[in-house]
């Protein structure tokens, strides 16, 4: 027993003096193993010491993302020093300065309840945001979302539809430009049904051009195409054709009679998309401010379906008694002929500069029943997919093109106020 108090005792003896250096004195011989240990201190102190601050501001991020997470509060409870009182209360700082004891700030401005949850989430991975390099670690850096993507962690796409353009004003009335994403065309535009029937306007037009219609290889600022506000009148029931009761092919010679007429107003809503870029917004801007409106008349038989028609721009332009200006066809004539079901080869011809017309391709992208058309995937191919090459019943305006033309991933569609 005696022999045990004597280790014990010896197992927690202390040096008694510190040398100059700061260093204790040596250990006595029968501690070795203490010796060792505060000499691999001393040799590896500066390590402890950074694992040390490492260790402690992981522990202090930590408290600071968790204070960000439940909403900690301390941007509304302060203490303020109300005039001519000798009371010290806190309140609730809606609109004066806030008082943190030896410093005072201003309000930050109100948040949205969205906002101030993005604020107080903690994410490990910003799905659309830039880096945000190694603050995230310790609880800070935010997400800074890419330009179409919210939410805290920047994984949820905005509602683009918000993003409006205008307003636009014109004789038709006042409207605006809305954006949209290309792959959600068909949730966005109208078109008649497969009876040709226009459900939003209460008219009709022929089946044949139900659906809505890619204008591929247009080179103006817009898109698409529907006929879905037109109203289709036939002679017979008394509608007079603008280009005269016949209808000449000038590529191929054929003449059809003139069988009926619609006009198609390409500034309404949403039935022209147009290129969400600056040129886009100007050209409708001059096509509400014009009111351009084109005159489609047709005629030809193809198993009962149309296989011609003669395209009038017009304008109201207050050069005319009646206000509206139609350039003549034998100036610049715009006219369709039929391929397919789901394609028309559209031809321009401009008179004194060239015989022979430029073309673009009128292509069937939506059904009357909503589904897939078939050149739904060459639409959202971004250019890549070949062109069909296809003559009209004519045998003419086969596509040369090796590829289709690039549709941006947004486009433009007019809303009325």
């Amino acid at each position: 027993l005696l022999q045990l108090v004597k280790v014990t005792q010896n197992q927690f003896k202390m040096p008694k003096s510190m040398g100059i250096d700061g260093d204790r004195e040596p250990m006595t011989p029968e501690h070795p193993h203490l010796d060792s240990l505060k000499k691999d201190f001393r040799r590896h102190k500066f390590g402890y010491l950074i694992g040390g601050l490492c260790l402690g501001a992981i522990i202090a991020g930590a408290i600071a993302a968790s204070a960000g997470h439940f909403g900690a509060g301390w941007d509304k409870v302060g203490f303020s020093d109300e005039a001519n009182s000798q009371t010290v209360s806190v309140t609730v700082m809606e609109s004066e300065t806030e008082s943190r004891g030896w410093f005072t700030r201003k309000p930050k401005n109100q948040k949205t309840p969205e906002e101030e949850e993005d604020e107080g989430a903690y994410c490990f991975r910003c799905d659309q945001a830039p880096s945000r390099g190694w603050g995230w670690a310790f609880g800070y850096g935010k997400c800074k979302c890419y330009d179409g993507y919210g939410g805290a962690c920047c994984d949820v796409p905005d509602d683009i539809t918000k993003k409006t353009h205008g307003p636009y004003m014109g004789s038709p009335g006042t409207y605006e430009l809305y954006t949209f994403y290309t792959k959600d065309t068909a949730d966005h535009m109208i078109y008649p049904d497969c009876s040709g029937d226009n459900s939003a306007t209460s008219t009709s037009v022929p089946p044949e051009f139900s659906g809505l219609w890619w204008m591929d290889g247009n080179p103006a600022s817009d898109y698409v195409a529907s006929f879905g506000r037109s109203n289709w009148q036939t002679v017979a029931n008394g509608y007079t054709c603008k280009a005269g009761p016949t209808l000449t092919n000038q590529q191929s010679g054929d003449s059809f009679p003139c069988i009926g007429g619609m006009d198609l107003n390409v500034y309404d809503e949403n039935i022209w998309s147009w290129h969400d870029e600056a040129l886009g917004k100007l050209v409708y801007s001059g096509a509400l401010g014009t009111q351009l409106t084109y005159t489609f008349e047709c005629g030809g038989d193809d198993n009962g379906k149309l296989t011609f028609c003669q395209i009038i721009p017009n304008a109201a332009i207050p050069v005319t008694s009646n206000g509206w200006v139609t350039v003549p066809a034998d100036l610049v004539s715009f006219d369709m002929t039929r391929a397919s079901d789901d394609l028309w080869i559209r031809n321009s011809i401009i008179a004194g500069l060239d015989d022979y017309p430029h073309n673009y391709f009128l292509k069937k992208i939506v059904n009357c029943d909503g589904t897939k058309g078939e050149h739904w995937d060459d639409y959202l191919s971004h250019g890549k997919a070949a062109a069909p090459v296809v003559p009209d019943v004519f045998g003419f305006g086969a596509d040369e093109r090796a590829t289709v033309s690039d549709v941006h991933e947004r486009q433009l569609l007019s809303k009325k106020l």
